[in-house]
């Protein structure tokens, strides 16, 4: 079973205990002789019973400060008990992130739009299953994020074609794509993404109603190496996407 401390412990290799003023500074000294050996923090590890608690956003708002010199890989999938607020708070600490996943936190317009603005190295990012998130969101992520590799927008309900036309026009190097149901996108956003995307090697869009049904063969057949509707990818963690 693990629990909040033993993964920050296991990713940090920080100690954030201490008792009496000796062990206060042994723990001062290690945090910054190992701070910038960190690149990456993954919640996804915890139990379900401590991903959604709100000891877990206090956790973060301290570590993050301490270690954000090398940090590159930022995994909160849901993790529910991260606040939105906090986030906000620690986006001007999180430039150097290359990774990010917000999948399932209850994520809103806000929070994509701050962090993007503080994270132009994104190359992987998940935001799927946040139902809050609109196109307002997006455009501000896709004009933000231009050097994004891999994107997860899975069952983000709201966005729409004015979301992709964004990504098609800010995110030409996208390289794997999943809007698998976005139920507002249609086709001809889609056919404007893969045609600005020279990069592009899979796009999953299972489940997009306003998709026909002979939509992904029609793809295929117009861009024969294009991968469509791969069952199983997730494209935060799709390889060869550099």
């Amino acid at each position: 079973m693990a629990s909040i401390s033993s993964i920050l412990s296991a990713n940090s290799s920080l100690s954030l205990h201490s008792s009496g003023n000796s062990n206060h500074e042994r723990a001062s000294t290690a945090s910054r002789r190992y701070a910038s050996l960190v690149r990456t923090i993954d919640f996804t590890q915890l139990d379900e019973v401590y991903r959604n608690s709100t000891t877990l956003s206090q956790y973060l708002v301290r570590l993050i400060p301490i270690v954000r010199t090398n940090l590159q890989r930022l995994d909160l999938g849901f993790s529910k008990g991260v606040k939105n607020f906090d986030l906000q708070r620690l986006a001007p600490w999180l430039s150097n992130l290359t990774s990010l996943n917000l999948a399932g936190g209850g994520r809103t317009d806000i929070v994509l739009t701050k962090l993007s603005k503080h994270c132009p190295k994104l190359t992987h990012l998940s935001v799927s299953w946040n139902s809050q998130l609109t196109d307002f969101g997006f455009v501000e992520m896709a004009r933000n994020c231009r050097e994004l590799r891999a994107l997860d927008l899975t069952n983000c309900a709201q966005i729409s074609d004015t979301g992709i036309m964004a990504l098609a026009v800010y995110c030409t190097r996208l390289k794997v794509l999943n809007i698998s149901y976005c139920q507002c996108v249609g086709e001809v956003a889609v056919w404007e993404l893969v045609r600005s995307c020279k990069e592009l090697k899979l796009i999953n869009a299972l489940g997009c109603i306003h998709l026909s049904r002979g939509f992904p063969d029609q793809l295929k057949a117009r861009y024969p190496e294009l991968l469509v509707n791969v069952p199983g990818v997730l494209p935060f963690y799709y390889p060869d996407v550099s």
